[in-house]
């Protein structure tokens, strides 16, 4: 027998790969948590459809997630703010050509996704 375990799953980025993402996670039965994003509307509108909340404040989000995916810019991911720090959730970022090292300032567990 097939055991799954279901996620508590963070998105910062709203864009075409994080809406793949998220959909596919949340139709496997993973818990979306939050949604970031520059720009509130877009945050709103993916998480309207996989049972999130959205933001676009570096502040709000939750601490509460096992898993956050990172899927913005590549120039955007060299610019991550110093206070952002996941204490018990893996951290994966989307790009294959951004070192996944980037992110070990953001939680102990990182990868490449």
């Amino acid at each position: 027998m097939l055991r799954t375990t279901h996620q508590r799953i963070t998105f910062i980025g709203s864009g075409n790969v994080a809406s793949h993402f998220a959909q596919v996670l949340y139709q496997n039965g993973n818990t979306i948590v939050q949604i970031w994003s520059r720009q509130q509307s877009h945050a709103e509108e993916l998480a309207s459809r996989v049972g999130a909340t959205a933001t676009d404040s570096w502040e709000e989000l939750s601490q509460e997630t096992d898993v956050v995916i990172i899927a913005i810019t590549d120039d955007a991911l060299y610019n991550l703010p110093d206070e952002l720090h996941f204490n018990h959730a893996l951290v994966l970022h989307t790009s294959g050509s951004v070192p996944m090292e980037t992110l070990k300032c953001v939680s102990s567990q990182y990868g490449v996704l």
